[in-house]
C-alpha cells in the first residue's frame, strides 16, 4: 500500500514536471482549470470523485507537451496548418496518460475535453451526451479560464465579460451545466 503510495506521488511528479517544461501559460492554465473544475463540481453537487476531477483539470492539456513551441507561444491566429498540430493535443495527451493507472474518467476528459455539445468539436465529433460528463464539465471550465487569462495573442477578459462571450457560443456546451456555471460564477463574482 505504501510502495503504491510512493510510485503515483513519482508519477505525479513526472506528469507534473512534464507539464510544467510545456510553458508557465499552460501550467498556470492547467492548475486554473483544475481549481475550478473542482469548484463547480462541489457548489452544483455533482457526483464526481474530487481527486477524478482534480486530475482531470490539471492534465487536461498535457498533450501539448508534443505540440510545437512556436505554436504554442504564437503571438496571432494560428493558421490552418498551425491549428490542425494543435487540435491533437488531447489525443496526444491521451495516449501521454494511458498507462499511468489513471481512471477512464480522467483518460476520458482529457480525450473529449473539446468535444463541443452540438458536435462540431474534436477529435471525434461527439454530441450532446455521447461526451462524458466530466468531458463536458472540464470544457466549460477550460474556455472559461482561458478568456479571462492573459494569452501571448491578448490580454484577458473581465469574469463578467467572459460570460458574455460564452453565452455567445453557448451551443458549444451542455445548457444545464452551463446555466450552473454561470450562475455559480455571477455569485462568486458578486
Amino acid at each position: 500500500m505504501v510502495k503504491t503510495r510512493i510510485n503515483k506521488i513519482k508519477q505525479d511528479t513526472c506528469i507534473l514536471n512534464a507539464l510544467r517544461k510545456l510553458d508557465p501559460v499552460t501550467y498556470k492554465h492547467s492548475l486554473s482549470v483544475a481549481k475550478l473544475a473542482v469548484w463547480f463540481t462541489e457548489s452544483t453537487g455533482c457526483d464526481l470523485d474530487r481527486a477524478t476531477v482534480y486530475y482531470a483539470g490539471l492534465y487536461h492539456d498535457i498533450g501539448k507537451y508534443h505540440i510545437d513551441d512556436g505554436i504554442l507561444n504564437k503571438p496571432s491566429k494560428l493558421d490552418e496548418k498551425e491549428y490542425e498540430a494543435m487540435k491533437k493535443h488531447p489525443e496526444l495527451g491521451y495516449y501521454m496518460l494511458k498507462h499511468t493507472g489513471l481512471s477512464n474518467t480522467v483518460l476520458d476528459a482529457v480525450r473529449y475535453h473539446h468535444e463541443k455539445y452540438n458536435g462540431g468539436g474534436y477529435p471525434s465529433g461527439l454530441v450532446a451526451e455521447e461526451i462524458p460528463l466530466l468531458a463536458r464539465i472540464i470544457h466549460i471550465c477550460d474556455v472559461y479560464d482561458a478568456l479571462v487569462s492573459d494569452r501571448p495573442y491578448r490580454k484577458g477578459h473581465s469574469p463578467k465579460e467572459a460570460v458574455e462571450i460564452m453565452k455567445a457560443m453557448q451551443d458549444q456546451f451542455d445548457p444545464a451545466l452551463f446555466r450552473k456555471f454561470t450562475a455559480g460564477i455571477q455569485k462568486l463574482q458578486a
